[in-house]
């Protein structure tokens, strides 16, 4: 409920989500963060993620700190995930989808089998 957007709950939701916000400061710091980050996503832009890491560090929860430390090890990839339109995705899904059919086959298939069954599943 954290990361979706307000628009998107029922007026029950929003009731209950609004209580909770304004019982706990713990759950309105996180839900800013969460709706920080979720703007990034969707319109992503380098410096202002350099700024939401910068004060995600400093956090008073815990888990925000981790989140923000476990994204900074890999900043670069974060980065060019948010900057450019291309990813490996499509390719990772094919590897995964093949992977999948040799654990079904459980190693004994030959590269024979193995092609046939994963054009068959591509079909």
């Amino acid at each position: 409920m954290l990361t979706q957007p307000p628009e998107k709950l029922s007026e029950t939701e929003h009731q209950w989500f609004e209580h909770l916000l304004n019982a706990s400061d713990a759950a309105r710091e996180a839900y800013s963060f969460s709706q920080e980050f979720r703007a990034l996503l969707t319109n992503p832009q380098a410096d202002e993620l350099l700024e939401w890491l910068e004060r995600a560090t400093r956090s008073s929860l815990e888990s925000i700190r981790g989140f923000s430390e476990n994204l900074r090890r890999d900043l670069d990839a974060v980065v060019h995930a948010l900057t450019f339109p291309w990813s490996n995705r499509p390719v990772e899904g094919h590897i995964n989808r093949l992977k999948l059919l040799k654990r079904q086959m459980h190693g004994r298939a030959g590269i024979e089998l193995l092609k046939r069954r994963l054009l068959a599943m591509a079909n």
